[in-house]
């Protein structure tokens, strides 16, 4: 498939009030809503270039981001910075467990990435927006941002668990998407594979653009705001995440280490009757668990970056 055809100083903190994007509809448009969930489900690589530079300017930006920081609304978990590819340590813009707005902007000056995570939490815009999503699309939602003003990437070549729909907010940037190396992927690889071949998709988001770039797939985005020296490029990342199987089980195991049966040692059963018989009392009572829980939300708060 030619995944490139599939085109087509007050308060700064934007309310639901502030934008015309309020809901899946208006961020995916001139896509209708069942155009985009197919996409959605058949995990195409899509990239709509934007009718209007300012059309997502008013959801967030770096002057709401800025407001984020300077407010003490972000604690050292809500956002990272990074460097060369590289975590840049708390200590250099963190005191006494609240940001520092001018060692960020400092360090953003020498050309690092500020990464702010769950920000439909923070933003009233995005948090209407994200519960939107999640409505219409029966999935877990949340808002990531990366804010970059040197060359390069903020991350290298990576695979993420999440689908995404990217919206460019401020500047440029060059996305480049590689095959795909996993299929529905629940935990995000230690080593991201590297590319061998070349990319499924190459091409700049300039502001106004939105891409869906599918979960499992490698890929990186580069800053394209300036051809030397420093300029700033921010973009949104809503991350869908449905719910698994896995996922379901995976959040039975606290309740099942309250349970007194699942805690009983099979290997201190003598008689293999009696074994058989509490292997089948497992069996029957993680069915009834697994009814009374439920398919239960993946967890948003993992550690993404």
């Amino acid at each position: 498939m030619n995944y490139d055809t599939l085109t087509s100083p007050k308060d700064c903190r934007p309310t639901p009030e502030d934008t015309m994007i309020s809901s899946l509809p208006d961020l995916v448009a001139p896509l209708s809503e069942a155009e985009f969930l197919e996409r959605l489900r058949t995990r195409a690589i899509a990239h709509q270039p934007g009718s209007a530079a300012g059309r997502f300017a008013d959801l967030a930006g770096w002057p709401a981001l800025l407001g984020l920081l300077q407010d003490g609304s972000l604690g050292p978990g809500d956002f990272r910075v990074r460097a060369r590819d590289e975590l840049v340590p708390e200590v250099f813009y963190v005191a006494h467990g609240r940001a520092r707005p001018d060692a960020v902007t400092a360090l953003l000056d020498k050309g690092a990435s500020v990464i702010f995570r769950h920000l439909e939490r923070h933003l009233p815009a995005l948090g209407t927006l994200c519960a939107d999503i999640a409505r219409r699309t029966g999935e877990s939602c949340f808002v990531d941002a990366i804010v970059q003003t040197g060359p390069g990437g903020a991350l290298g070549f990576h695979v993420d668990v999440e689908d995404m729909i990217v919206v460019q907010l401020e500047g440029a940037k060059r996305w480049r998407i590689h095959d795909e190396r996993i299929v529905h992927p629940v935990d995000t690889p230690a080593v991201a594979p590297l590319p061998d071949r070349a990319p499924l998709f190459d091409r700049v988001l300039q502001p106004g653009d939105t891409l869906l770039v599918p979960s499992g797939f490698t890929h990186q985005c580069d800053n394209a705001s300036g051809a030397s020296g420093l300029a700033r490029s921010v973009h949104l990342s809503f991350c869908l995440m449905p719910e698994t199987g896995y996922h379901a089980v995976r959040a039975l195991l606290p309740r099942l280490a309250d349970d007194p049966l699942f805690r009983a040692p099979l290997t201190r059963t003598a008689d293999p009757a009696a074994r058989a018989a509490l292997e089948a009392q497992l069996r029957r009572r993680l069915a009834e668990k697994l009814g009374e829980a439920g398919w239960r939300e993946p967890d948003e708060d993992r550690e993404k970056y």
